[in-house]
């Protein structure tokens, strides 16, 4: 099933990071891969791990904790006093290799 569904030639071009050479730097990011690990810091960083079943508590912790956070370090990241995020180190990695 996988060799005769995903290892034809017409559909490792669209997921293999091989055959993504003629792309811009822009377009080299994984979008999906980016969200599942922003997913992992909402969840492991701002929700402790806990199942979250209400959207109230969702929508509560997004606006208290979440937007704060991220309000103080772009500030700090632009200064220098913090690293870069997801989206910066994947782009930095992305100029390493080319």
């Amino acid at each position: 099933y996988l060799v005769g569904t995903w290892m034809k030639d017409e559909v490792k071009q669209m997921w293999s990071a091989v055959y993504r050479g003629s792309r811009s730097i822009f377009k080299m990011c994984d979008t999906n891969m980016l969200v599942e690990a922003w997913h992992h810091v909402l969840k492991w960083k701002f929700l402790l791990g806990k199942h979250n079943r209400r959207l109230d508590h969702l929508m509560h912790t997004l606006i208290e904790r979440v937007v704060p956070y991220y309000a103080l370090k772009t500030p700090r990241q632009e200064s220098n006093f913090e690293g870069p995020d997801i989206k910066t180190k994947k782009h930095m990695a992305i100029l390493k290799r080319a």
